[in-house]
């Protein structure tokens, strides 16, 4: 096996001098960060082959003892530098995935179970935080890293390892892409929970806060269930988590979960929905104490997009006066989130400054229309049909309206046909007998009810009746009856509507 072209003497005696420092620190963090900082400019990729290539050899010519020490600190050098906050993070990342492959060539599940456990869990962690390649990708090889960790770490011989690995596995099923989401999300509350029955506040406090923390984003996106109390039960763990992580005690894992509850309380249906939002304002307040721009940039800007959210929303005080604030948030956040550094969050965040834009007051009516098109279009960017669909789906449906709001309809039949496309072609997974399913494509009701409206205002009644039809959903011809239509449809057409034997 050859060293990789290009490869500097330099980073040979830094990798040497690293593992070295590692054996004699026995791992200590803070030596080894000293040691890191002062070499930034060889964390690089090219490090992280030269490090597979320089351990693959070490590993294989040496004897078999001599083998697992190096082994054991190839681990713990990549524990390190997985945690590393400088430099460049995805390089970081990427030397300690080699460094736990490589590892895993002299531990072996047979030879050594314990090391080989704790090196696959690692693994996961890399795999799940991964920059580097696609992320549905990453998390599928995440996924089956923590189940291996579990044939080892039984509940019984390991529970604080099996607690530990449950949770990690229930936080990659609750990212993960691949699949269908609302048995991810099942997944992902069955891992925490298990978790939880080994993490509890008595024995583990900070542990039991991140799992409380974690379990309540699952509830907070569930699908079955019933909404309203998934949403409660989200409350309810997010609330528990700060009562181990004060700001005092914990001020990261404060914001993160006051960011959180902020989320959950904006989605709330329990309550009344004024209050509801102003407590979502006052978390996402909060967590901007400890999460500023300079210190947590990525979070800084996430906390900014969702406090847009909820000034969209927001019930209290003048809505002129929050629209302005939503679109100060957003375009905050869009100072971090920029379409090279974060393409997916710049498209979410682009999407939800257009939604503003669209009901803005202040400023002229045309100009606001036009800059929420604008938004639209650039989230179309990233949220295309191949990538992200169900996405696509949503701004092609927000422009749709941008438009019909404007007066422009024969654009915004072009918009909703497209997003119409989009949702029809995601059916069969979406309807496939599952209840949770049905409700996700219930959401679309207002996307063939807007088209509906559109084909009416451009005398296309043929169409509009075809498009009720397409909606596979009887709400929708109700909706459209109650709303005095029928005197544009024939009574025959009237007929027609509610004999549909195959409407859900």
């Amino acid at each position: 096996m050859a060293m990789p072209d290009n490869t500097s003497d330099a980073q040979l005696d830094f990798l040497k001098q690293v593992l070295q420092a590692t054996a004699n620190s026995r791992g200590n963090k803070q030596v080894i960060y000293r040691l890191l900082a002062a070499n930034t400019d060889k964390l690089n990729q090219k490090l992280a082959e030269l490090w597979r290539v320089w351990a693959t050899i070490q590993l294989a010519e040496a004897e078999a003892d001599e083998a697992k020490y190096l082994a054991a600190g190839i681990v713990n050098f990549s524990t390190v530098i997985q945690q590393f906050p400088l430099g460049d993070q995805a390089s970081n990342i990427e030397i300690a995935i080699t460094g736990y492959e490589v590892a895993l060539t002299v531990f072996t599940r047979q030879a050594f179970p314990q090391q080989w456990a704790m090196t696959q869990n690692n693994l996961g962690i890399a795999y799940s935080e991964r920059i580097t390649g696609q992320k549905a990708q990453n998390l599928e090889i995440a996924i089956p890293c923590y189940q291996s960790a579990l044939e080892v770490y039984t509940r019984e011989a390991f529970p604080k390892q099996w607690a530990m690995t449950q949770n990690n596995l229930g936080s990659a099923y609750l990212k993960r892409i691949t699949g269908q989401k609302a048995q991810n999300l099942e997944n992902a509350i069955a891992c925490l929970q298990l978790a939880l029955k080994v993490r509890t506040r008595e024995a583990f406090p900070q542990q039991w806060a991140m799992t409380q923390n974690n379990l309540g984003i699952a509830y907070c996106n569930r699908i079955r269930g019933q909404k309203a109390q998934n949403l409660e039960d989200a409350i309810a763990c997010y609330k528990s988590a700060l009562e181990v992580s004060t700001r005092e005690a914990f001020p990261i894992d404060w914001a993160m979960t006051q960011n959180n509850l902020g989320i959950a309380y904006c989605n709330r249906i329990k309550g009344k929905k004024a209050q509801n939002l102003e407590d979502a304002i006052a978390c996402y307040k909060s967590a901007l104490e400890v999460r500023t721009r300079e210190a947590f940039p990525e979070q800084w800007a996430m906390t900014q997009n969702n406090l847009g959210l909820a000034y969209k929303n927001r019930i209290t005080g003048q809505k002129a006066q929050n629209l302005e604030d939503a679109i100060a948030c957003y375009k905050s956040a869009l100072e971090v989130r920029t379409p090279k550094a974060f393409p997916i969050d710049w498209a979410g965040t682009q999407n939800n400054l257009g939604l503003a834009y669209s009901d803005r007051i202040i400023g002229q009516k045309a100009q606001n229309v036009e800059q929420a098109i604008a938004c639209f279009q650039k989230a179309l960017t990233v949220r295309t049909f191949d990538a992200f669909p169900q996405n696509h789906a949503e701004t092609l449906f927000n422009l749709g309206l941008t438009y019909k709001g404007s007066n422009q309809f024969t654009l915004a039949y072009t918009k909703f046909k497209f997003a119409i496309d989009t949702v029809e072609s995601l059916r069969e997974e979406i309807v496939s007998g599952d209840e949770s399913k049905r409700k996700q494509a219930e959401e679309w009701n207002k996307l063939y009810r807007s088209m509906v409206e559109v084909c009416l205002e451009l005398t296309n009644i043929t169409e509009a009746i075809e498009y009720v039809e397409r909606s596979k959903t009887r709400n929708l011809i109700e909706e459209i009856l109650r709303r005095d239509l029928k005197t544009i449809f024939s009574v025959d057409v009237v007929s027609q509507l509610w004999g549909g034997d195959d409407m859900a």
